[in-house]
């Protein structure tokens, strides 16, 4: 059939060619975006997992004669600051109490009171070693948690956002359960892993969080701080057998669905998450 010099069959052509066209190219955007997508968000996800990886573990260490180290070094801590709120405050006239610094002393050196003072006095006795260890091992866990409250806050709206975006380019896939195992859909499955982890996180650390903040201000001390972090890293170590050391497993719960989807992409970053990095 013709239409003055057009045949039908033309016509047919040229709109089967444009679809064809227009599928070819959006096939082409979608790769391009998807492309684009990957590489982003493995790009970004690196900070974050860096710095939950960089969190400091609290390690007070054993002291002969005793199975509470912790609570030695907790009472010492809580008299310091309070025999250093006497000084500032009313009760300033009365004398300054050393129990538990005494305690403290007597256990690590297995000495009498009556030879406290002379270890007190000797900043290269065990005793002050311990104890000035273990503010420097304080600072640096604060300063580990402030990073990692800093990088949440930065990265955290920026990760979200993608995975958003994801699950519009991507979410589509798993309502077809004949597409439900192709790698695409396979993705969505990671980044649903990888953003509860996420949330999950802030939960578990906001407490510590909370501590570091109040610490980096003057409002609260050694005390409060390494009781809150004691507690808080309960529910993100957890012993590794046959490895040196305790796992972070917070880090090893984020960074598992990434490396899964990172092995899905044909992203140029993929390799850097074939196994957990260690930052400490």
């Amino acid at each position: 059939m013709a239409f003055g010099h057009i045949k039908i069959d033309d016509i047919l052509l040229a709109v089967f060619g444009a679809g064809i066209s227009s599928l070819g190219v959006g096939i082409l955007e979608y790769h391009q975006q998807k492309k684009e997508f990957e590489d982003r968000l493995l790009n970004m996800v690196e900070p974050l997992i860096s710095a939950v990886e960089g969190l400091r573990e609290i390690d007070v260490g054993s002291i002969e004669g005793t199975n509470k180290p912790a609570d030695l070094l907790l009472d010492y801590f809580r008299e310091a600051e309070s025999n250093e709120l006497r000084k500032k405050g009313a009760f300033s006239i009365f004398p300054a109490k050393h129990d538990s610094r005494n305690a403290l002393v007597c256990a690590i050196e297995r000495c009498g009171e009556n030879d406290v003072e002379s270890f007190i006095q000797d900043e290269s006795s065990s005793s002050m070693v311990y104890i000035h260890q273990h503010i420097d091992r304080l600072n640096r866990a604060l300063e580990s948690y402030l990073n990692c409250d800093k990088v949440l806050h930065q990265q955290g709206p920026l990760i979200d956002s993608e995975i958003t975006r994801a699950s519009y380019l991507f979410g589509w896939m798993n309502k077809a359960p004949c597409l439900a195992k192709c790698k695409d859909a396979r993705k969505t499955n990671c980044l649903g892993v990888f953003s509860s982890s996420e949330t999950m996180i802030r939960d578990v650390l906001e407490p510590a969080f909370q501590q570091a903040r109040l610490f980096n201000c003057g409002q609260t001390g050694y005390s409060k701080v390494l009781d809150c972090l004691l507690s808080v890293q309960k529910r993100w170590l957890s012993y590794a057998p046959g490895e040196s050391g305790n796992r972070n497993q917070l880090a090893t719960n984020l960074f598992e669905p990434i490396s899964q989807l990172a092995k899905l992409t044909k992203s140029d970053l993929a390799d850097n998450y074939e196994n957990l990095w260690p930052t400490n």
